[in-house]
Formats: structure tokens, C-alpha cells, sequence
């Protein structure tokens, strides 16, 4: 996993990631290997002060919420930070937190080229499938 970027989650807003750095944050998720995502952070220069891991695909009902805000007024928080994968579950939910941002991480996957070679050797020659799409995509309707 490599790191693409911070954003507001209630807007979207892209953030640098040095607007973080020094803050006391609370990062959570509910992902299969949440120490995946915190040892990110921590290799990103984005420590968190308190982490909260949750069960993988967790929904986040409302006293989860509650645990996640109460955690931050504990902790003295200036911001959360969640996977993506959990930030699409909280949208229009931050009502619990509203006084600390919410920000989500956008990752992706840096894949040498060889593994799209390997891909494209294992699919072959373009076969009778894409010629019979490719003249009905040009006949005349």
C-alpha cells in the first residue's frame, strides 16, 4: 500500500499531509490487518497518539461512534484518521466527533511493470470474442 492522499471526509477536501504532522491523532478502522494501516501511518510521519481497530467490514453503529468520540475527548484528539474502506460507511454519521476533522487516507497499489506483462502473457493474442465485439461496434445500426 502507498499512500495518495488526506481528505476531509464530509468534503472531500484534499489536505497535505504536513497539516497532520505534530497533531494528536486517532486513527481507526475496521480492516482484516488493522496494524497494516496504522504502521502506514506511522512510516508516513503520522504517528497516532490513540488507535482504535475494529472487526473487518464493522458498520459503526451509533455507540461505536459514541466510543470513537469519548476516546477523543479522552485523548485530547485533533484528528481522526480512517481507511477508505471505513470512510464510505461514515459518511453524514460525524455527528458524534463534529468538533475534531475527520480525515480519510486514499491508498492505492504500486505494481512493478512486470506484473501487468505477466497479465497481458497469461490473457494472449486478442481472440474471435474481440473481433465479433469489435465489428458490432462498427456496424451500421
Amino acid at each position: 500500500m502507498v499512500p495518495r492522499g488526506l481528505r476531509l471526509l464530509e468534503t472531500g477536501e484534499p489536505i497535505a499531509a504536513g497539516v497532520l504532522k505534530g497533531k494528536r491523532i486517532l486513527a481507526f478502522c475496521g480492516i482484516a490487518r488493522p496494524e497494516r494501516f496504522f504502521s502506514l501511518l506511522v512510516e508516513n510521519g503520522l504517528p497516532p497518539q490513540t488507535k482504535m481497530p475494529f472487526p473487518d467490514h464493522f458498520l459503526y453503529p451509533p455507540p461505536s461512534l459514541d466510543r470513537l468520540a469519548a476516546a477523543g475527548e479522552r485523548d485530547r484528539i485533533e484528528a481522526l484518521l480512517t481507511t477508505e474502506k471505513d470512510a464510505v460507511k461514515l459518511l453524514g454519521r460525524t455527528w458524534a466527533f463534529a468538533s475534531t476533522p475527520l480525515y480519510v487516507l486514499d491508498v492505492g497499489l504500486d505494481l512493478p511493470p512486470a506484473f501487468f506483462e505477466k497479465i497481458s502473457a497469461s490473457l494472449g493474442p486478442a481472440g474471435p470474442v474481440d473481433d465479433l465485439n469489435r465489428s458490432q461496434a462498427t456496424r451500421p445500426s
